[in-house]
């Protein structure tokens, strides 16, 4: 087949339209332009969209109060979610959980090392995600017991804990491992505690034209064969 014969080709495989947050970072994403050139969910949709044969466009969705919109008709595929986050997730079709994305609660090097939430001191200035929702942590910081600390990122969230403005800090185990591996400088402990459970998923919008069953058979195999843990690692996570 010719180099015309195979751009025809091209133009007339499929599009998978992933959805893409504006306020993503590393280890998630980085936007260069209007487009999403490397990160986490970059390199998972890219291999989505290579397992399958499709060409891939990112598509730039506003976050609302930390989240997408309940469905947006002009995607495929969204990423990072765990299914209890989303309102109805009758309306996608899901994968199974693909790494685990649990937040945890990390510290300073001078922080003391807590067994479990209960011995957190009171007043403790916990560095969180502006709009975020932390279950397990939500009664304590309504009594007053504990103070958020918010940020615009985790990242965010990180530097003010390596500058002792905050006590301690709730993030993901990627962002965590991110950060400790790309700020050199940075003043964090490497123990970290559970705070609440969660997986991430993906999931296809039920508005979505495109065949869910070869795109979710896709993250299966991805899954299974290891690409995804060979992902996580590129960017210093374990899945």
């Amino acid at each position: 087949m010719g180099v015309f014969g195979q751009a025809a080709q091209a133009q007339e495989a499929p599009e998978l339209r992933m959805a893409a947050s504006g306020s993503w970072s590393l280890p998630w994403g980085r936007w260069e332009g209007q487009t999403v050139v490397e990160g986490i969910h970059h390199d998972l949709a890219q291999a989505v969209a290579q397992r399958l044969g499709w060409r891939l466009r990112f598509v730039r969705l506003l976050p609302t109060k930390g989240h997408f919109s309940e469905v947006d008709r002009e995607t495929d595929l969204r990423c990072g979610l765990d299914r209890s986050w989303v309102p109805d997730p009758s309306l996608y079709q899901w994968s199974p959980p693909l790494f685990d994305t649990s937040d945890r609660l990390v510290g300073h090097r001078d922080s003391p090392v807590p067994r479990s939430l209960d011995e957190l001191d009171d007043g403790q200035r916990i560095g969180t995600v502006r709009a975020y929702q932390y279950p397990t942590l939500q009664a304590r910081f309504e009594n007053g017991r504990l103070l958020r600390e918010d940020a615009f990122s985790q990242i965010q969230a990180l530097e003010k804990l390596s500058r002792k403005r905050s006590d301690y800090a709730v993030v993901s185990p990627q962002v965590w491992a991110w950060y400790r591996r790309s700020a050199s400088e940075h003043q964090l402990a490497g123990w970290s505690l559970l705070v609440q459970p969660s997986a991430s998923h993906c999931g296809v919008p039920s508005s979505s034209p495109r065949d869910a069953r070869a795109i979710l058979a896709a993250l299966q195999t991805l899954r299974d064969e290891g690409e995804i843990a060979r992902i996580l690692a590129r960017y210093g996570a374990a899945s």
